[in-house]
């Protein structure tokens, strides 16, 4: 097909509001129906990209019973080689099979490559994206979303944070890509003319990062500050015990030391005091099912994936003091009395009787009212919809104030590049994930 750049405003909300609200799931997450199923799937470049959450992955798959593969672009050919003369196709082989021993360590077998080159090191996103052929590898990956339906998406930094691999970024923006594509059945739709698959909507996408500052031990899961105070941000603590009566930390050290080729074969014990080992953190991208803030570790990673859709968004994302904005939540699988509430700051308005429409999806209409003092920066709405009988739903609303007139410094052109791409693919907070670096 030809290019695809996910350009369109229009169309990321008719993919958030649309029939990508995933309906009822039919059986239990461990079990997936169809023999190629999963139910969670990372997405990274190299064949040790996973390692930084590989106890998260074990946790995931042995304590929760849940499938997890991992896809990874490219085999790794380009990278160093601490353990032998193999270079090129030959170092791929040697990483793959370190990737494979890995993953075994924490249960996970399922490894899908996508056969990408692995040229040199780059910080740049826009060349990788240039020799990957962004169509073809996005092609790849969304038939791969298609083929193994996961309801939760893992991947990387999309931005380009200083240090960050170029290899990296495109992956994780890959990733953002196909949690759209693959619900869209206009998009990549030979796949489904002529392969036999189907849409399908991935209920969350996180990436496996946070900015900010946390502590160590079990009260990492909820004693953390994300620098910007609207992300949502789950940990999941490494010091939890596995069936072998390791903490996963240590299990996790014992699988990177597979990765022999990159050096790691002498990585350092971790420590043996529960109260010393951190949590690793999921920053959450998008969702499509209910969750709750207030949820922490990985049940909280876990809500709302085996349920009905739940989706909220502002029809304008960045919005002016004394300006309104509309808000829709759409349930899908909704009850005939079900009702939406809307929750505001303190000065802010907010109107609509939080009706929901008939229809899959159902749907609510709020009319939001900044104040025109209101304070710039990202504001969470809280969402909750009631139903007799039913537990509550929540989920959130996503918008920015922002002063009238705005004056910056011109950005560097992969910052820019970067937040172009944000916006292009209906994710404009994630702009600001580069913060702005002043000449003196």
């Amino acid at each position: 097909m030809g290019s695809i750049r996910w350009g369109v405003g229009l169309l990321s909300v008719a993919l958030a509001f649309g029939a990508v609200i995933p309906a009822q799931a039919a059986g239990h997450p461990g079990q997936p129906s169809d023999p190629a199923g999963l139910d969670v799937l990372f997405v990274g470049a190299h064949p040790d990209d996973e390692s930084g959450i590989l106890s998260t992955l074990g946790q995931l798959h042995i304590d929760h019973r849940l499938r997890v593969g991992v896809v990874t672009v490219t085999r790794g050919e380009g990278g160093g080689n601490a353990v032998g003369t193999e270079e090129g196709p030959a170092l791929g082989l040697v990483r793959e099979a370190e990737e494979r021993r890995a993953l075994a360590e924490v249960g996970v077998v399922e490894v899908i490559n996508l056969d990408k080159a692995d040229f040199y090191y780059t910080v740049s996103a826009p060349l990788t994206d240039q020799v990957w052929g962004h169509d073809d590898t996005l092609d790849r990956l969304v038939r791969v979303v298609r083929r193994t339906r996961p309801k939760i998406v893992l991947t990387m930094d999309p931005a380009p944070s200083p240090g960050n691999h170029g290899n990296h970024q495109e992956s994780a923006r890959l990733a953002v890509e196909a949690y759209q594509a693959a619900a869209d059945p206009a998009a990549f739709a030979e796949q489904i003319s002529r392969e036999g698959l189907r849409p399908w909507a991935v209920s969350r996408l996180f990436t496996d990062d946070m900015r900010g500052h946390a502590a160590t031990g079990p009260n990492c899961v909820a004693d953390f500050a994300p620098t910007e105070p609207t992300d949502l941000v789950w940990g999941v603590w490494a010091g939890a015990r596995a069936p072998d009566g390791r903490s996963w930390a240590q299990v996790e050290r014992s699988a990177q030391r597979e990765y022999a080729s990159q050096g790691w074969a002498g990585f350092p014990d971790v420590p043996t005091d529960p109260n010393a080992i951190g949590c690793d953190y999921l920053t959450q991208v998008a969702s499509r099912v209910p969750y709750r803030t207030d949820h922490r570790g990985i049940d909280g990673v876990l809500d709302g994936t085996d349920g009905a859709g739940l989706v909220a968004e502002a029809g304008d994302y960045t919005v002016t003091p004394g300006s309104s904005t509309h808000v829709a939540v759409r349930v899908s699988a909704a009850s005939a009395a079900a009702r939406a509430k809307l929750s505001v700051p303190p000065e802010w308005q907010v109107s609509g009787g939080g009706e929901l429409t008939p229809g899959d999806p159902s749907t609510a209409e709020f009319t939001v009212t900044v104040p025109r003092g209101a304070t710039p920066g990202k504001v969470r709405l809280p969402v909750t919809v009631s139903s007799p009988g039913r537990a509550e739903e929540t989920t959130t609303a996503l918008l920015e104030v922002t002063a009238p007139v705005v004056a910056e410094q011109q950005p560097l052109p992969q910052v820019a590049q970067f937040r172009e791409w944000a916006r292009g693919v209906g994710h404009p907070e994630l702009a600001d994930l580069v913060p702005p670096v002043l000449t003196l």
